[in-house]
């Protein structure tokens, strides 16, 4: 039975992974501007590149399994999730942000303490999830699919048709 294509997570996850290649790129150029004496390690710039690779490997593994993968839900959870778990720091600054509005200097430290551990919780747990959403999908892509019954009930010997 031949499947629709099935593209929209490779295409969502080829824009996330331009995204997160672009803000790492202006983060290592915001650095070299505003903290030029900032000694940064090769491996700490590698770093930031990190997660936009895995975002284009995954991208690359669906774009491999886009006639097969009749997952779909699985498929979206995992992107979605993935999406949620990457923007969580920009959340957590959003946050930051309008509460030093609000509370004012003093209460912000406890706050942020607070916040950058709940940040940080969530992306490792969203991350987890959503990983294994992948993995759920790649396995059950990759098995063996069970015979269905039109194949199971016709005969094995296609000469049988004719003879009998």
């Amino acid at each position: 039975m031949l499947h629709r294509k099935f593209t929209a997570p490779f295409w969502f996850m080829l824009v996330l992974g331009t995204v997160a290649t672009c803000l790492s790129i202006y983060g290592l150029r915001m650095i070299s501007v505003y903290a030029p004496s900032y000694a940064m390690s090769a491996l700490s710039k590698i770093a930031l590149f990190f997660l936009p690779a895995i975002i284009f490997i995954e991208a690359i593994m669906y774009w491999m399994v886009r006639k097969r993968n009749v997952y779909r839900r699985a498929t979206w959870t995992h992107v979605i999730l993935f999406a949620i778990a990457y923007f969580t720091p920009f959340i957590k600054e959003f946050l930051f942000m309008s509460y030093a509005v609000y509370a004012g200097v003093r209460d912000v430290r406890s706050f942020m303490r607070s916040v950058t551990l709940g940040q940080i919780c969530l992306f490792w747990g969203l991350t987890v999830m959503a990983h294994i959403y992948f993995a759920r999908t790649l396995i059950r892509i990759f098995s063996k699919q069970p015979a269905s019954e039109d194949e199971a009930a016709q005969p094995e010997n296609m000469l049988d048709d004719v003879l009998g």
